[in-house]
């Protein structure tokens, strides 16, 4: 099934590698499904995602630059532009692609996903500005499920990929999608 988990770092685990890959194994059980992970060691941040092999868009996309980088799951739908949309997204078939989100966040900073539409969820990454911003559609389809502790926040778009873990998990709700935690 394809999505995206994570851990973030609050303080040093022992080995916050092996435990993201156990959660991104949970996910990637078909023979038509890729996955990989990745880690900003400056931001404690550890993300694994599963996606189709046919699909680029879960897979780790990065900005010119090589500081923000975005991961998504799911669709984003347009028919017209949204109210207020940047500039350079006048064309509204270009929201429903990864890479746009990128060129939306560049202009409209986090406030970028109040102007997406879907299912979907996702993990934004500036370098820039040491931030992690993990999104999820405004009604909440795209679920993600996150489980917090002394340790680190844990966080996937299933909660049986976060089984690996244990206690007890929550889903993301829009009205605090974003914010930030850390």
């Amino acid at each position: 099934m394809p999505g995206i988990v994570g851990i973030i770092e609050k303080a040093r685990l022992p080995n916050p590698s092996l435990l993201l890959q156990q959660m991104v194994k949970c996910m990637a059980k078909d023979v038509a499904l890729c996955a990989g992970t990745f880690s900003a060691t400056k931001l404690r941040a550890h993300i694994g995602w599963v996606s189709r092999k046919e699909s680029s868009d879960c897979l780790p996309l990065w900005n010119e630059a090589g500081n923000v980088c975005v991961l998504f799951s799911g669709e984003t739908f347009s028919d017209h532009p949204p109210n207020g949309a940047p500039k350079r997204v006048a064309n509204p078939s270009a929201l429903n692609n990864a890479n746009s989100l990128l060129d939306l966040y560049e202009e409209l900073g986090h406030e970028f996903v109040r102007h997406l539409n879907g299912v979907f969820s996702g993990v934004l990454l500036d370098l820039r500005e040491n931030k992690l911003l993990l999104f999820n559609d405004r009604y909440g389809l795209g679920r993600v499920y996150f489980h917090e502790n002394d340790q680190a926040f844990y966080f996937g778009c299933g909660s049986r990929h976060c089984a690996v873990l244990g206690g007890p998990f929550h889903a993301l709700r829009p009205s605090n999608c974003v914010r930030d935690r850390f």
